[in-house]
């Protein structure tokens, strides 16, 4: 029997295939062409740590393949040991990744999967969950929008090192949603806009924008904590939310642009 679990935060990435009509930007997602592009790492410093991967002909969720991890002798730390999938895809900053996988666990335990920067900048952790395996099938989900962009400059991991346990992971699919306006307008880039701060409202700003336009102030979730709309150059968005990591969004009627500021 198989089952779903979803935990929800926010992404980005690229690759081929399709999933229920987009595009699936992991290669070799359900590792019919075994284990090309993915890869199972070991921190030089865990010298304890003992895994190892296959990818089995028999017992697939679906297809003739999946991958097996075993990990004999679990490591101090979980991300000593991580299944890692390819690195062929470009972050683009508004964008919105949802990544799904199937996982099933010989000994119901956990593990935790990852966001973090590429090597550029040297693997910095973001964000990540826990979650708990089952011996069956069992399909998670977990979503992201990017503040960063480039090629490699966002990846995904799967820290396992934390149990003795003989995983499987089978039919990866990760797809985007554009930073985008409503209604398939559009887009613009990011230049052209500026933010400047104040106590307790943001100054938003398009150059040459004449017509009615919107100004929106989201965090690395996708919620909205402030939105407002006019006309002119400039909008003031007023907030009272905590210092962190956000997004702010305008919107015109052809033009999007995303500027990522730190809230003080």
């Amino acid at each position: 029997m198989n089952r779903i679990q979803s935990l929800m935060t926010v992404l980005a990435l690229t690759g081929a295939a399709t999933v229920m009509g987009q595009t699936n930007l992991i290669t070799n997602p359900g590792f019919e062409s075994s284990g090309a592009g993915w890869s199972l790492w070991k921190d030089a410093s865990a010298s304890e740590a003992v895994a190892t991967v296959t990818y089995p002909t028999t017992g697939a969720r679906s297809g003739t393949r999946y991958a097996q991890v075993v990990v004999t002798t679990p490591s101090v730390e979980n991300w000593h040991i991580q299944f890692q999938p390819p690195a062929t895809w470009d972050a683009g900053i508004g964008a919105t990744y949802e990544m799904k996988f199937w996982a099933k666990s010989a000994n119901s335990t956990g593990m935790h999967f990852s966001v973090q920067d590429g090597p550029a900048n040297g693997f910095m952790y973001r964000s990540g969950f826990d979650f708990s395996y089952t011996p069956e099938w069992t399909e998670y989900t977990f979503s992201y929008t990017s503040d960063v962009e480039g090629t490699g400059a966002l990846r995904f991991f799967l820290y396992v090192g934390a149990n003795v346990d003989t995983l499987g992971f089978d039919d990866f699919s990760l797809v985007q949603t554009a930073a985008s306006v409503k209604d398939g307008l559009a887009t613009g880039g990011r230049k052209g806009m500026t933010v400047k701060q104040g106590r307790s409202d943001l100054a938003v700003t398009v150059p040459g924008q004449t017509g009615s336009w919107k100004a929106e102030l989201y965090d690395l979730q996708g919620a909205v904590h402030a939105s407002t709309s006019g006309r002119g150059e400039t909008l003031t968005l007023e907030h009272s939310v905590k210092p962190g990591t956000y997004f702010v969004r305008a919107l015109s009627g052809t033009k999007m642009w995303v500027h990522k500021l730190a809230i003080r």
